[in-house]
C-alpha cells in the first residue's frame, strides 16, 4: 500500500492524506482535518471521515499496520489493534477499571476502545491535543 501527505502552501488547511489499496492505486484523498477515525476489519479499513457535516465511511482493502506506518508524523495514532484515531478529534479520554475509550467530537461517532497497550502512551499525547485547539 501506497501513502501520500501534501503540506498546502495556506496555513490555514490541513495535510492532504493519500489513501492507495494493497497494490498501490490510488484510491482517495481526505484532508487530515476531516479523518475522524480507522476501522480495522478483517483483511479493509474502513476510513470514517466528516463531509458536509456528517460522518461518511470509504471501505479500502489495505493492511492496518501497512496504513499505520505510513501515518507516521500525523495526528493520527493507533490506540486498539481494530483502531486508529485522529487525536486532533478527541473531545474526551475516559479510563476507569482497566477499560479506556476515547470519545470523539463529532456526534454520530461512536467511543472508541484504548487497549492497555496503547493506554499510557495515548493518555500522555491526549493531553497535548486536548489543551489547544484544534486546527484545521
Amino acid at each position: 500500500m501506497r501513502f501520500e501527505q501534501e503540506q498546502q502552501n495556506e496555513p490555514s488547511k490541513s495535510r492532504l492524506i493519500r489513501f492507495s489499496d494493497n497494490n498501490g492505486v490510488p484510491k482517495m484523498a481526505v484532508e487530515e482535518s476531516a479523518l475522524y477515525y480507522i476501522e480495522s476489519q478483517d483483511n479493509y479499513v474502513r476510513i470514517y471521515y466528516e463531509l458536509d457535516g456528517r460522518l461518511v465511511s470509504y471501505m479500502l482493502r489495505c493492511k492496518t499496520q501497512t496504513l499505520e506506518e505510513s501515518l507516521l508524523g500525523t495526528s493520527l495514532m493507533r490506540c486498539h489493534r481494530s483502531y486508529i484515531v485522529n487525536m486532533r478529534k478527541t473531545s474526551r479520554f475516559k479510563h476507569e477499571h482497566e477499560r479506556a475509550k476515547i470519545t470523539l467530537s463529532h456526534p454520530s461517532a461512536k467511543p472508541i476502545p484504548v487497549s492497555k497497550s496503547y493506554c499510557k502512551q495515548l493518555s500522555e499525547l491526549l493531553e497535548n491535543y486536548l489543551s489547544r485547539p484544534e486546527q484545521g
